[in-house]
């Protein structure tokens, strides 16, 4: 089950900063629109603890209006999310991002997969068993998805298959 977080849609970036002078010197400073949505996506770490551990996004960008490059809300949107989902932007490891137009509910939805090295792995008590793997594959040719959904007092553990060819490598046998 895919654990997938809502949140308001960002200011882009053209809107994010502003730039005050000082005698001969420029100042870019956020600006009150950012400031408001920084503090509204703070909101959505009540009760939470960002990560630690590296981070794969999936991004879908649902914006009020159809005009705007893709990347203009991205900065503005991996910036408000430390402390929320993560400590900092710079664990973020995979970006994956689509763009859809919803004038009337433009928003962001979000999904989020925490990488665990084997250390944190085994002190998490998670092992993988894959008996039935086909004879010959190590395991890091093989990709495997498994989703964590944190319940309250327990842990939710899916782990997905699904059939398929690794770099065209594995065929069915000829009869």
């Amino acid at each position: 089950m895919a654990n997938v977080n809502i949140f308001p849609y960002p200011p882009v970036t053209n809107r994010y900063w502003r730039t005050i002078v000082k005698g001969k010197r420029a100042f870019p400073i956020l600006s009150a629109e950012a400031r408001e949505y920084k503090a509204r996506m703070a909101s959505f770490a009540v009760g939470r603890q960002p990560s630690q551990e590296p981070v794969s996004l999936t991004i879908r960008l649902y914006r009020p209006r159809r005009a705007g490059d893709i990347d203009g809300p991205l900065k503005p949107l991996l910036d408000a999310l430390q402390g929320v989902l993560y400590v900092n932007d710079s664990q973020i490891v995979g970006l994956h991002v689509t763009r859809h137009d919803d004038k009337d509910d433009p928003r962001v939805d979000l999904d989020r997969q925490v990488e665990l090295d084997r250390a944190t792995a085994r002190f998490f008590g998670v092992e993988v068993a894959l008996p039935r793997l086909t004879h010959g594959v190590r395991l890091d040719e093989v990709s495997l998805v498994v989703d964590v959904e944190a319940v309250v007092g327990r842990v939710v553990l899916e782990v997905g298959y699904e059939a398929g060819d690794i770099d065209d490598c594995h065929h069915p046998p000829v009869r």
